[in-house]
């Protein structure tokens, strides 16, 4: 059995990383672009303003 090994470095892991550790378990967070194309179809919570 093979088992494939990813090494992945960026921004975008950067990114990820600092959202999953400031997460809160059972929700997701989005950008206010995503939420400005979503706010008619779900329900949102605020949880202050980014630094």
């Amino acid at each position: 059995m093979k088992k494939f090994f990813y090494d992945v470095w960026g921004d975008a892991v950067i990114v990820a990383s600092r959202m999953e550790t400031t997460g809160v378990p059972g929700r997701i967070q989005v950008s206010p672009e995503i939420y400005a194309q979503l706010i008619d179809q779900f329900g949102f919570e605020c949880r202050g303003l980014s630094m």
